[in-house]
């Protein structure tokens, strides 16, 4: 019975040890049991939380792929592809296209991303290094203003038609007279 009241005694003061107190008492004679080493972990743990929030990082490696690939493909990748590969040849597009796609669309975008995660900064931003790409940042927000505009007409365009979709009355459905060719 002694024994099991020594280990009971024993495991107290361990718990008590890793806690960071002792069995004197809260900063007694027999030292704090780690406590400083737990409040520097403490310490480290807010830094890097406060510089996680500051830098705005990426919770998982699963979130930035997702992000990159819903940054990837998009409306072109579906609607247009197919019919601009029909268009400029079929099978044969493919062949061309896939190699540009390796020797010049990835190494590319693989540069993009690095030097946004390196730098931290925005496309005007990270050509602070090297001022003659200053173009490059401003054709990228370019083209990111044009891609905007014209995906926010496509998905208007989507929502008139599901909208006037439902309607008891297709508004396509009969030609107006004002607008109909009496020739026709």
């Amino acid at each position: 019975m002694g024994r099991r009241n020594g280990s009971r005694a024993g495991k107290r003061g361990d718990d008590e040890h890793s806690r960071g107190g002792t069995l004197e008492g809260k900063g007694g004679a027999l030292g704090g049991g780690g406590g400083g080493r737990d409040r520097d972990r403490r310490d480290e743990d807010e830094e890097s939380l406060v510089e996680k929030q500051r830098r705005g990082q990426w919770d998982s490696q699963w979130e930035f792929i997702f992000s990159c690939v819903g940054l990837s493909v998009g409306i072109g990748n579906v609607w247009r592809f197919p019919y601009l590969a029909y268009e400029n040849g079929g099978g044969a597009f493919l062949l061309p296209y896939f190699i540009l796609l390796l020797l010049v669309g990835k190494p590319m975008y693989f540069m993009e991303v690095a030097l946004g995660q390196f730098s931290q900064l925005g496309p005007l931003s990270v050509w602070k290094m090297a001022p003659i790409g200053r173009g490059v940042g401003f054709a990228m927000c370019t083209l990111s203003l044009i891609v905007a505009i014209y995906y926010n007409v496509v998905m208007g365009y989507c929502l008139h038609y599901i909208y006037n979709s439902v309607a008891s009355r297709l508004p396509w459905e009969f030609c107006d007279p004002a607008w109909a060719d009496m020739e026709t």
